[in-house]
C-alpha cells in the first residue's frame, strides 16, 4: 500500500494475522526478497514466542535492503499462554537485536519524510456469552484464545471485587483500599500527563480530589504508604509515560 504525507508518498508491505506455531497455520514464509518498499510493517498474530520472531526478523533483515525499515506491531496473539510483562520485554530486545527495526505496543514512530506509524495490540472485547463457544472452538485444535489470558487478568473477578459487588466487603478492608489505590490514581493522572490528549489529562487529574473525598468517607488515610504491590502498579504507569522513539 501506499500512503502520502506532507507531498511525499511511502510504501508500505503490510502483513498481518499469519498464526505461525498454530497447526492452522500455512507453511512457513517470509516477504519476497529485495521488496521496493519504505517500510515492512508486520500488525500482529505473526509468532507466538519471541525466539521464533527473532529468527524471522533476522530471515527477513537478511533478504531486504539495509534502508528498509521493519516494524513490528504486536496482535493479542504474541502474548497468548504467556505473562505478558516479561514477554513484552522479550519481544522488545530481539526487536531491538535486530538493525532498522522497531518494536511498537502502545507508542509510535515518526519516520523520515513524515510518516507516523501508531501501534497497539487490539485487545479483544468479547461479549462474555461468545467467549466459551470461541475458546471451544481453538480448543477442538488445541489452541487456547486469548481470551483465556483475558479472563486470568480480569481484575473483576478477583476475589476481593466479588465481594465487594456483594456488599460484603468491611469498613477496614475498604478504607485500606481506598488508601492503596490512590497512588494509583496519582502515578495514572501523572501519565496521562505527558501525552497530548489534554482533556484525558485534567480528567484524571480532576479524578484525584474525587478519589479523596472517598478515601474519607471510608475513614481512611490519603497519606498511607504503599505496599509492595501498590508500588509496582504505580512503577508500571510510569514506565508508560516515559517517552520511546
Amino acid at each position: 500500500m501506499t500512503e502520502t504525507t506532507a507531498g511525499k508518498s511511502h510504501r508500505v508491505a503490510f502483513y498481518a494475522d499469519i498464526c505461525y506455531d498454530s497447526e492452522l497455520s500455512p507453511a512457513y514464509w517470509i516477504p519476497p526478497a529485495n521488496l521496493d518498499v519504505d517500510v515492512i510493517l508486520l500488525g500482529g498474530d505473526i509468532h507466538y514466542s519471541p525466539e521464533r520472531l527473532a529468527s524471522m526478523l533476522s530471515e527477513i533483515r537478511r533478504t531486504q535492503d539495509s534502508s528498509t525499515r521493519i516494524v513490528v506491531v504486536p496482535g493479542n496473539g504474541e502474548y497468548v499462554d504467556q505473562e505478558l510483562d516479561s514477554s513484552r520485554g522479550r519481544y522488545r530486545a530481539v526487536v531491538a537485536a535486530i538493525s532498522n527495526a522497531t518494536w511498537l505496543d502502545d507508542e509510535s514512530v515518526m519516520l523520515p519524510g513524515g510518516l507516523r506509524i501508531i501501534g497497539s495490540t487490539l485487545w479483544s472485547d468479547v461479549a462474555e456469552a461468545d467467549i466459551s463457544r470461541y475458546s471451544e472452538q481453538l480448543a477442538g485444535h488445541g489452541l487456547k484464545g486469548v481470551d483465556d489470558i483475558r479472563r486470568h487478568h480480569d481484575v473483576l473477578q478477583h476475589p476481593f471485587y466479588q465481594r465487594w459487588s456483594r456488599g460484603e466487603l468491611t469498613r477496614p478492608e475498604l478504607a485500606e483500599y481506598a488508601g492503596q489505590y490512590r497512588h494509583a490514581v496519582v502515578a495514572l493522572a501523572d501519565a496521562t500527563a505527558s501525552t497530548a490528549n489534554r482533556e484525558h489529562a485534567e480528567a484524571e487529574r480532576a479524578h484525584i480530589a474525587l478519589w479523596d473525598r472517598f478515601v474519607r468517607s471510608v475513614d481512611g488515610d490519603t497519606s498511607t504508604a504503599p505496599a509492595e504491590g501498590t508500588t509496582q502498579c504505580v512503577s508500571a504507569w510510569a514506565e508508560t509515560s516515559r517517552p520511546r522513539s
